[in-house]
């Protein structure tokens, strides 16, 4: 590479997904200076851009380029040629219907360093989210896939040869040319009963699949006003009525996630393993404190009160040289399941975890089982809640803190997020609704879900609409999303 070059990744973002994204287009992203993304790459795919990279939106959509393509190609070569890594990330596959090839050649006739992660075409993923499968047996043994658009905007197919193939038709980009399209192919002599197909925003929380027979099928589009970006399926796969996907707990869910930025990727994980869609959008962000590394001799338990303190408090034993041996006589508390399971992530177990995940729920707990002769330790960040001292303070024994991380506010960019197609905003502490207040005033676009009643009350507090989960666990949370989907029948 030449001293002071950039370099450019074409990214395939996939249809939509974020759990879609590549684990090659994933490490291309982490590494990112610069995006460069389309409207139509995912709104959680987008939440994975890291913090304090530049992103750029070029717009580009079915009918819409409010960025020309020379002008993109020639951004891609400025920006790698001012020496930053630069992600261009397309919807789908760069390479299927996406101009990522003239992005290649542009790039590599300037000299610039580059690669290629592929992505999931819609055409693919959108189909197998919809519940069709592009080749069955029996039915389809091939499949072949079609832009519904050329260069001027037209349908430019020769429908005799179409009709004449054996196996699934898949259009992308042609919802504006559909009853052209559908006339066509009744002209060419396919039947009007064959089985036909829309998914619309497939593998999105706003996925529908739209099922007519040919001569049908433009009455039922408008009837349904189906919008881009949406795809086409004609052939007798599109009879299997085989949808998986929307059977999921949290399916047709978009989530925003507002929490931490490690709290955040796990949260997102399991809401995306329960069929929602999440957009992370981390308001907080941790920091170390130094503290002195304690004598053990002086204690007899030690209480973790959050999974972040559990994680800092490693850190700071091997900043200070300490031996987790040193609390082979101790006994290990935590505040809730989560905390208790980070400790035993690192080989330790907790042995006393109260019914309730809470800060006063653990002080209770203590109180009543710690005697005079006991001292315990609480593991904890700079701010964190009182009220376990103040149960704490019930019973008979002493007690310090270890203050080992600091929560400090972030202010990340959120000209991305769609507000208005989120369902619910998720709150996992006070200071998150708080700091949310602080960056969005008067931002209220859908109800709250709160991890428990301090959080809500800040959340009510700026005037939200709120949910509070009947525990103050993240297992409670999506529980009690289930049910709101279940009752609101999305």
């Amino acid at each position: 590479m030449e001293k002071g070059m950039g370099k450019v990744w074409l990214v395939g973002a996939g249809p939509g997904d974020p759990e879609l994204l590549t684990l090659r287009g994933e490490r291309a992203l982490q590494k990112a200076d610069v995006v460069v993304y389309d409207r139509l790459v995912g709104q959680g795919v987008l939440s994975r851009i890291p913090q304090g990279a530049e992103k750029i939106d070029v717009g580009k959509r079915a009918g819409l380029h409010p960025v020309p393509q020379e002008e993109i190609c020639r951004m891609l070569v400025r920006l790698a040629g001012e020496g930053k890594r630069v992600v261009r990330l397309k919807g789908g596959d760069p390479f299927v219907f996406g101009r990522g090839g003239e992005e290649l050649e542009a790039l590599l006739a300037a000299g610039i360093p580059c690669e290629v992660a592929p992505g999931i075409s819609s055409a693919l993923g959108a189909t197998a989210y919809g519940g069709i499968p592009v080749t069955h047996r029996g039915l389809a043994r091939s499949f072949h896939v079609f832009t519904g658009r050329t260069r001027e905007g037209k349908l430019d197919l020769d429908f005799s040869l179409l009709a004449k193939l054996e196996g699934t038709l898949v259009f992308l980009m042609g919802v504006g040319v559909l009853p052209e399209l559908c006339r066509g192919f009744l002209q060419a002599g396919l039947p009007p009963a064959m089985p036909c197909a829309i998914v619309e925003q497939g593998t999105t929380a706003r996925q529908r699949v739209i099922r007519a027979p040919l001569g049908e099928l433009p009455e039922a589009a408008e009837g349904a006003r189906v919008q881009s970006p949406a795809l086409i399926v004609v052939g007798e796969v599109c009879k299997l009525e085989l949808g998986w996907a929307q059977q999921r707990p949290l399916a047709g869910l978009r989530l925003l996630v507002a929490r931490t930025e490690a709290g955040s990727s796990r949260l997102a994980e399991q809401i995306a393993a329960l069929g929602g869609e999440p957009v992370v959008l981390p308001l907080l962000r941790q920091e170390d404190r130094d503290a002195p590394w304690p004598d053990w001799g002086r204690f007899s338990v030690a209480a973790f009160l959050s999974r972040e303190g559990v994680k800092a408090f490693f850190r700071l034993l091997r900043r200070k040289g300490g031996d987790i041996r040193e609390l082979a006589q101790v006994k290990l508390a935590a505040v809730g399941p989560g905390t208790a399971e980070a400790l035993e992530e690192a080989g330790l177990r907790a042995g006393l975890v109260p019914g309730q995940s809470s800060g006063r729920a653990l002080g209770e707990l203590l109180a009543g089982c710690c005697g005079p002769e006991d001292r315990v330790l609480l593991v904890r960040a700079e701010e964190s809640d009182e009220d376990i001292d103040q149960a704490l303070g019930t019973g008979q024994a002493a007690w310090e803190s270890l203050r080992v991380y600091r929560t400090v506010a972030c202010a990340p960019e959120a000209d991305w997020v769609d507000w208005e197609g989120l369902d619910y905003l998720l709150f996992a502490s006070s200071k998150a609704v708080r700091v949310f207040g602080e960056l969005f005033p008067g931002l209220r676009p859908c109800p709250a879900v709160c991890i428990g009643e301090k959080t809500a009350q800040a959340a009510r507090g700026l005037g939200m609409e709120v949910l509070v989960s009947r525990r103050a666990t993240i297992p409670a949370m999506l529980e009690l999303l289930a049910e709101e989907k279940k009752r609101r029948r999305l």
